[in-house]
């Protein structure tokens, strides 16, 4: 090899080291002295998902229960997030993860993994929490953006342990409020289009077998940690999901020995939706009371517990 090959490549390993060094050196730093992940001690319930949700569940109104889903999240940062929350907080004994249909699809939920929206926005906050495994799987699949976005949280990270930064809220989630309802416009929009469905029809190759493995991963989490874990459906607008046969096929497949707390068909009005899939504040407010009730009633030590949520939301 030419000695001016030899110096490039020589001087290439050592900025690439270099860089390795700083990052590792940062990620321990905020590792260590973050306090992201420390809960209240009165928390021993928390709920995790994307934005249904993040919409639906206003833990203002529900005791000892905290909501910590968030926008885009896949089961990929909900584990990570998951794995770091139980490591930090003895308190939580009860986790309720919300599953919707899009977590299971690939059209839907790559872009939210390894999309270079979502990394930009979510790959700076969890790296310094993520493993080999967790960097290789963004890097196999987007290795351009996965590198930009390496030396992107070098930048946001570094600012923040130069600054003593540590101290962010609702980083990783928080109930959010919205006072929009859109659903009587989409409604129009929608009688305009020739084919009302909402629903494309789904085949088992249309499956993100990674965020359902990240899913299992939750589980044996929880499972090893001796915690309670339910999935819960928030309350979805009654045009939306009608037909739940990739839902209810991943479900049954691999997932029949976690309950299922199904508020898909929670009675709302129009204007307590956002829109087809969100609740707005005033459905928040109908919605978070009602499960606070519920569960201060008993509702998960009960033996049949969807045929008790169904009688009492006909009732409701």
């Amino acid at each position: 090899m030419p000695l001016f090959v030899r110096k490039i490549v020589y001087a290439v390993l050592t900025i690439i080291i270099a860089l390795f060094s700083i990052f590792k050196l940062i990620n321990y730093s905020i590792v260590k002295r973050s306090p992201i992940f420390n809960l209240p001690a009165e928390i021993n319930s928390i709920v995790l998902g994307n934005s249904h949700p993040e919409h639906a569940f206003n833990d203002s109104l529900i005791d000892h229960l905290l909501n910590l889903s968030q926008s885009g999240d896949s089961y990929f940062y909900t584990y990570i997030k998951l794995k770091k929350l139980l490591e930090k907080n003895a308190n939580i004994k009860t986790v309720f993860i919300d599953i919707s249909e899009d977590q299971f699809l690939k059209d839907k939920v790559n872009n939210r993994v390894w999309g270079k929206k979502y990394l930009n926005w979510k790959y700076p906050i969890y790296s310094p929490y993520m493993d080999f495994h967790e960097n290789e799987l963004i890097f196999k699949h987007n290795p351009i953006d996965y590198i930009a976005v390496f030396l992107l949280s070098i930048r946001i990270n570094g600012d923040k342990v130069m600054y003593k930064n540590y101290f962010y809220s609702k980083i990783i989630g928080g109930y959010r409020y919205s006072d929009n309802f859109k659903i009587d416009s989409l409604l129009e929009i929608q009688k305009k289009k020739s084919d009302r469905s909402f629903h494309p029809n789904y085949q088992d190759d249309d499956l993100n077998k990674e965020n359902i493995n990240y899913l299992e991963k939750c589980i044996t989490l929880c499972n090893a940690n001796h915690i309670k874990i339910f999935f819960t459906r928030s309350p979805l607008y009654k045009y939306i999901y009608d037909d739940d046969q990739i839902f209810k096929r991943v479900l049954n497949k691999q997932f029949k020995e976690i309950e299922l707390l199904d508020f898909k068909q929670f009675p709302l009005k129009n204007n307590e939706y956002r829109d087809f899939e969100h609740l707005n504040y005033w459905g928040a407010i109908r919605f978070s009371n009602f499960f606070n009730d519920i569960i201060k009633k008993g509702i998960l030590e009960s033996d049949n517990k969807q045929h008790i949520i169904d009688s009492v939301m006909q009732r409701f």
